[in-house]
């Protein structure tokens, strides 16, 4: 007992001399901001930041202009970010819109001169390239953001662009062992959007509903990644449907894909293979494959005792799996904090063996930014 009221006494003047310290350098942070000495602001919010304490929406809105002033602004970005789940602010919300329209997140490595197509206009861009040009001979690598344009780095070139994936160049975390491709932090994605989907005619002489279609809701979610440059790669799992008065197919997919970023105009097209599994229901029965089929195979139990009349009204429903292929092109038009939002259009064409499913969708897509 003795032991545990000692230890919650010293705990608690920890806190108290922690306190004292937050009182301190935020004052420290106060004084030397007016006066325009952000190196000094710079170190005494990573010191402020190391108390473990929770710090106030001043804190990291004054951390945000030392980091600004000194050319930092992927600690601008994030400085913002949080003083943003202390406060809600118009201002600091435009700023961090402004940062992510007009920078994108990059790690390099190794020796070698980082050096611009053209050297930016804006002050704050010029102060951002200049600081991750002192990082590179300094320390030998950059974790931050650099102001969009076109890059060399060593015998690398980049470009990037607003919407752009993180360049990652050089021997970093995340960098794949086999030493082709830069793997960036996976990044949240999401999407929604209205789907046109057809159910052809079945293929062959088989018992199969007669083929319909319609509009429905597809939704999905799943990360993305850089793959370096402008490669990447994403997964996806989500909902697809079809609903009309007389049919409904209700599908769940997986789709995994190759994405590609078009610098010349902004927009991430992306490619690669998709399963579907569900459930289908419709009314109607194909009736000339149904003729076709009770022709060819008159012992059938299915043939003879059918009126064809009512094949057109039969309810039918069975479980739907479908394998093929999806394809698109995506393109971000708005920042709101590290979410990026924009437009896709998608198109696929799937098969179960017995029809083939081409469907399109326009959706409205989400993108998280990611942390530094």
């Amino acid at each position: 007992m003795l032991l545990f009221l000692t230890t919650l006494i010293a705990a608690a003047q920890g806190d108290e001399v922690r306190e004292a310290e937050h009182v301190r350098l935020s004052e420290t942070m106060r004084r030397l901001a007016s006066r325009n000495a952000w190196e000094g602001v710079d170190r005494s919010y990573r010191q402020l930041d190391g108390l473990a304490l929770v710090l106030t929406y001043d804190d990291h809105y004054i951390g945000a202009q030392a980091a600004w002033a000194l050319g930092d602004a992927g600690s601008t970005r994030t400085r913002l970010e949080r003083a943003l789940t202390v406060e809600a602010d118009e201002g600091v919300k435009q700023w961090l819109a402004e940062i992510h329209h007009n920078y994108t997140i990059v790690q390099l490595s190794g020796p070698g001169a980082l050096t611009s197509a053209e050297v930016p206009f804006a002050a704050d861009q010029r102060a951002a390239l200049a600081y991750a040009e002192v990082q590179l001979a300094e320390e030998s690598r950059f974790n931050g953001m650099l102001p969009n344009g076109r890059y060399t780095f060593g015998e690398h070139a980049f470009e990037l662009f607003p919407g752009s994936p993180s360049v990652i160049i050089g021997k970093g975390p995340g960098r794949s062992r086999g030493g082709g491709l830069s793997v960036g932090p996976l990044l949240p994605a999401a999407s929604l959007g209205l789907a046109l989907t057809r159910a052809g005619a079945p293929a062959g002489i088989v018992l199969q509903p007669a083929g319909f279609s319609g509009p429905g809701l597809r939704l999905g979610i799943g990360p993305e990644v850089s793959l370096g440059g402008a490669l990447g790669a994403k997964a996806e799992v989500g909902y697809h449907g079809l609903l009309t008065a007389d049919s409904q197919l209700h599908l769940g997919y997986a789709w995994l894909a190759a994405t590609w970023s078009i610098a010349e105009d902004g927009l991430i097209v992306s490619i690669g293979p998709g399963l579907g599994m569900g459930r289908a229901k419709t009314i109607g029965l194909e009736r000339t494959v149904y003729e076709e089929y009770c022709t060819a195979n008159p012992g059938d139990l299915h043939c003879g005792w059918v009126d064809l009349a009512a094949l057109d009204d039969m309810a039918l429903a069975a479980w739907v799996r479908t394998v093929g292929l999806t394809a698109g092109a995506s393109r971000h038009l708005r920042t709101m904090g590290s979410v990026r939002s924009g437009v896709s259009l998608l198109g696929g064409l799937q098969t179960d063996s017995h029809r083939w499913y081409p469907w399109a969708e326009l959706a409205v897509t989400f993108h998280g930014g990611g942390d530094l």
